[in-house]
């Protein structure tokens, strides 16, 4: 059967950039310093913390601090002024020249589209104002889906827990049964009693969400650390694999799950145990390993020609 193939691009291809060495985590942690103070004790630095509760240690913190839950709109602001920051470069480019039709991305900066030409248009499926199930751009003949939120609207950034519990909770509603957007009540190709894995042609008027195009396509996972508290990416994938070894019958309706995994130098027992346990969700995983700066480009590179293939 000839699968469609979307990749899910993280973080690391942002790293690329020179002179960005910033990781989301570290961003959050130049945040605790300016939000903390000495009365509530600053907050402890470890890169070792789960992003999201490390961003609702920093809520909490800079509230109490401050005396004001606005506070939170200015955390806010000065994280996509960061982002902003975040300057493309080559390999933006060249994962958008692949030339596959849907590219999802944790990321909330607009990198991959401003690295080609052309205008980015908004062509959501439905209109959201918090959650990123079927907000989309289009630009050229691929489409962008930002799948954790963009800078442009602030509201749809999942960045807490409090975020992903919500972001997940709306997901499962939306897959499992129907999901109730605008008054209008959308159920998901999968809960179709017929099946039609071309749902996303433009003749079909069916609407759909990146959730559906993740169950149905083989998606590359690439530049993504899949931390732990990125619920509703485990969550997707697990489910994805469940569906796949309980009923043969519609074993064909869904992909493959190929990831893409960078094996940092002196991290093995925690990247052992991560492998294993998407090996027992059907994960296809493919190791490159990191000793030192110049294997990101280099690895990366390497990906590039294998999802061209």
């Amino acid at each position: 059967m000839n699968r469609n193939k979307t990749i899910l691009l993280g973080n690391s291809v942002n790293l690329l950039t020179n002179n960005n060495k910033k990781s989301y985590e570290k961003l959050i942690l130049n945040l605790c310093s300016k939000y903390s103070c000495d009365k509530h004790s600053l907050i402890y630095k470890d890169l070792n913390k789960p992003l999201p509760l490390l961003y609702e240690e920093l809520l909490h913190t800079a509230i109490k601090c401050n005396n004001n839950k606005d506070v939170i709109k200015n955390i806010k602001a000065d994280l996509i002024e960061e982002l902003n920051q975040i300057g493309i470069n080559d390999y933006h480019k060249q994962y958008m020249e692949l030339g596959i039709k849907n590219i999802f991305t944790s990321n909330y900066d607009y990198n991959l589209e401003k690295s080609i030409s052309g205008k980015p248009i908004n062509e959501n499926i439905l209109r959201e104002n918090k959650f990123s199930l079927f907000r989309r751009k289009k630009i050229n003949n691929s489409y962008i889906w930002h799948i954790h939120g963009e800078i442009n609207n602030e509201n749809s950034l999942v960045l807490g827990y409090d975020n992903y519990v919500s972001y997940l909770s709306e997901m499962k509603k939306y897959l499992s049964s129907a999901s109730v957007t605008h008054k209008e009540r959308i159920r998901s190709p999968y809960n179709f009693k017929n099946f039609d894995r071309n749902f996303d042609k433009t003749d079909n008027k069916i609407k759909y969400s990146w959730t559906d195009l993740f169950f149905r396509d083989d998606v590359h996972i690439v530049g993504l650390k899949l931390d732990y508290s990125e619920i509703d990416l485990w969550w997707l994938i697990a489910t994805k694999g469940y569906k796949k070894l309980i009923n043969p019958q519609t074993k064909n309706r869904y992909g493959e799950t190929i990831v893409h995994y960078f094996k940092e130098k002196n991290n093995s027992n925690s990247d052992m145990a991560k492998i294993s346990m998407l090996k027992s969700f059907g994960v296809d995983i493919r190791e490159y390993n990191i000793e030192r700066e110049d294997d990101y480009k280099f690895n990366h590179d390497k990906i590039l020609k294998e999802i061209k293939i």
